[in-house]
């Protein structure tokens, strides 16, 4: 053997896989037995798991489960909004797509998981008989057979054209990131989170013009199957972390709500490109891996061959060397001039933006996400992706917040806020309004034409009258409006439909319920507070029939009750929660009360008269801490409920303090 050859059994290509397009489809290895049924005992016997697939296949293996677990969760999480409501969501549009990827990776584990053996011991064999097995096949499989190894033979991990494949993924995601840097992570990212990720590409891409580089000179002469497969695999790191950094980042470090439109623009090229490097890294490793502990157990020998690499290295025209080569110091040197311009641009102060007057600058200590690059990638502006303000002495808000295009979560409470400006209906990727705890008396904001609207929170203010969009808003999933004594809820019954409502808050209100309220205006409610108002007759209306059968909790207490739907089959009720305390109950159906002892429903009926009487198995009549305090479960959590935070209520168990 000469000098400058390959010896490592890991690095030596000749027992690759022989190309049927190359040497009239004769393998290159020394024919030097074929395995006895008993060497083939002795191999099975000896390739165990951790040897076939060895530490990088091991690692493969972690990350194909990680993805697929993640692409599990995004679909439980686009298709339910409660872990009480399993995949109620599944018409969203595009959801469909999360549970595709996971389909098809779990697929992909399953396929590695039950052939690993098998291939282990057809790859020693195939290395002993110095070329694989022409198995005859007829019909269809004959056809199918013929395509898998065309496509193997030319764009497979050891097909002669695979580094042209190659090539043309790593700039197509390399492309799909920029356009998603500047219309998703520059919009709902800070500018030093957005400028790791431009380093990431400019690195990447950089490395790309290195092997372009290399190829184009003799040093491609010396690429191997290991400095293939680590390119391989950097690019796959690379396509990981920007299917999950961007999300994780959005979701839990920002608390920005991702839309499914978002989630697949940011995960569809390269959860697509992850699982085609993975199933080919993963079956090449059982390959090589096995056919190096063929060689060590002495059941074959090895003999010097040409190696496939240098097919694929002659296979990409010199041109197309040039062309990756020019594109990606292109590449990554407008990226390093864009990533200079940002870090040195100032935006000034931005007072005034939120506040209409006073002496403090909520922009600087109230914007959580600063976004000055949304607009102009160049130019930075004033703009915001997340406003949190707690505790605060602004009466108006600046009408120079409709400026602010990246807004998405607007959470200002507990201060004397009493006017919004009417142009925050320009805020065309605002997902969420929190005004909870000021003065507000309306809320006059048309958002008829906020889109990606799916939250408005204004209890605890004193909000007669809200703009008739609120009631009629087809994305819209939680509605807070309690605790606004006289608000108004439209009484027709064409005036309230919230298809997509999932949760809303009315109590302590004081307002009659409408008896129109029904399941044709909440089609998908599952959550619905009513307590501290009233009902005609003192009944719930025949409305609510076809409600409970959906709704998994109902609030009721100090309504004036004396009929709680004595006419319901409430052994059609989906319900886990039924608050009706300090009503008029002189008695409760025998169907609910089966239904309460049989769901285990949690329930509270004190102060009613029916509790005076003989008490029953199934209605709780224990009184909670305070009228308004809505569980006696929620202390503990974590979590300051404001219904619960009361001295007598210990302060929502010191969640509040």
């Amino acid at each position: 053997m000469q000098e400058g050859e390959e010896h490592s059994a890991l690095e030596q290509d000749s027992a690759l896989t022989p190309n049927p397009l190359r040497d009239g489809g004769q393998s290159t290895l020394k024919r030097v037995f074929s395995l006895s049924s008993n060497q083939q005992e002795v191999f099975r016997k000896q390739a165990g798991f951790f040897l076939v697939f060895g530490a990088r296949g091991v690692f493969s293996l972690a990350l194909l489960v990680f993805l697929m677990a993640g692409f599990a969760i995004l679909f439980v999480k686009f298709t339910s909004p409660t872990s009480n409501e399993l995949f109620t969501d599944l018409d969203r549009d595009g959801v469909w797509f999360f549970g595709l990827m996971f389909a098809l990776y779990f697929a992909l584990l399953i396929f590695v998981l039950v052939i690993w053996k098998k291939r282990a011991v057809e790859s020693a064999r195939n290395k002993a008989r110095g070329a694989k097995r022409n198995r005859k096949h007829t019909g269809c499989m004959n056809n199918i057979i013929i395509l898998q190894r065309l496509y193997s033979s030319t764009c497979g991990l050891n097909g002669r054209y695979y580094l042209l494949k190659l090539y043309f993924f790593e700039i197509l995601e390399a492309f799909v990131q920029i356009h998603n840097l500047r219309t998703i992570y520059l919009c709902m990212l800070p500018v030093f989170v957005t400028s790791i990720f431009s380093a990431i590409l400019i690195i990447d891409s950089m490395y790309r013009a290195h092997t372009s580089y290399r190829l184009l000179s003799n040093e491609g002469e010396r690429m191997t199957r290991s400095r293939r497969n680590f390119i391989i695999f950097s690019d796959l790191v690379v396509d990981i972390l920007f299917i999950t950094v961007p999300l994780l980042l959005m979701y839990f470090g920002y608390n920005i709500w991702v839309t499914v439109k978002e989630a697949v623009q940011i995960v569809i090229v390269p959860a697509f490109s992850s699982i085609i490097k993975l199933r080919s890294l993963l079956l090449d490793t059982i390959t090589r891996n096995s056919e190096k502990l063929a060689v060590e157990l002495g059941l074959v020998k090895r003999a010097s061959g040409k190696s496939i690499m240098m097919e694929q290295v002659k296979s990409v025209p010199r041109s197309v060397n040039i062309f990756v080569l020019v594109l990606s110091v292109i590449f990554s040197l407008g990226l390093f001039i864009v990533l200079l311009i940002q870090a040195f641009a100032g935006v000034g102060s931005c007072a005034l933006y939120i506040e209409k007057n006073g002496t403090t600058n909520y922009f600087s200590t109230g914007c959580k996400v600063k976004v000055p690059f949304c607009k102009d990638t160049l130019q930075p502006n004033c703009d915001c992706a997340v406003i949190n303000i707690d505790e605060h002495d602004m009466v108006e808000l600046s009408d120079k917040m409709s400026t602010m295009t990246s807004l998405q979560s607007v959470k200002i409470n507990n201060g004397p806020l009493a006017k919004l400006p009417p142009s925050l209906k320009e805020l065309a990727r605002i997902r969420r309004f929190d005004f909870e705890n000021n003065r507000l008396k309306s809320f006059d904001i048309d958002v008829c034409s906020l889109s990606e609207l799916l939250g408005i929170k204004l209890s605890f203010n004193q909000v007669k009258t809200v703009q008739q969009c609120v009631w009629k808003h087809p994305r819209v999933r939680e509605l807070f409006l309690s605790s606004n004594v006289g608000l108004e809820i439209p009484s027709q019954k064409d005036s309230i439909y919230l298809p997509k409502l999932q949760y809303i808050h009315v109590g302590n209100n004081s307002v009659l319920i409408p008896p129109t309220m029904g399941a044709e205006q909440f089609p998908g409610l599952k959550y619905m507070y009513l307590n501290g108002n009233r009902f005609v007759d003192g009944k719930l209306p025949d409305s609510f029939q076809e409600l409970i059968s959906s709704l998994l909790k109902l609030g009721v207490g100090r309504c004036g009750l004396h009929n709680l739907g004595k006419q319901f089959k409430w052994d059609e009720s989906s319900l886990k929660y039924l608050d009706a305390r300090e009503n008029k109950l002189f008695n409760v159906s025998s169907s609910l009360e089966k239904q309460i002892a049989k769901k285990k429903m949690e329930n509270y009926f004190a102060l009613n008269p029916v509790c005076n009487g003989e008490k029953t198995l199934s209605l709780n009549c224990k009184a909670l801490c305070s009228p308004y305090c809505w569980s006696e479960y929620s202390g503990g959590n974590g979590y300051c409920d404001k219904t619960c935070n009361s001295e007598i209520c210990d302060y929502d168990s010191g969640d509040c303090l």
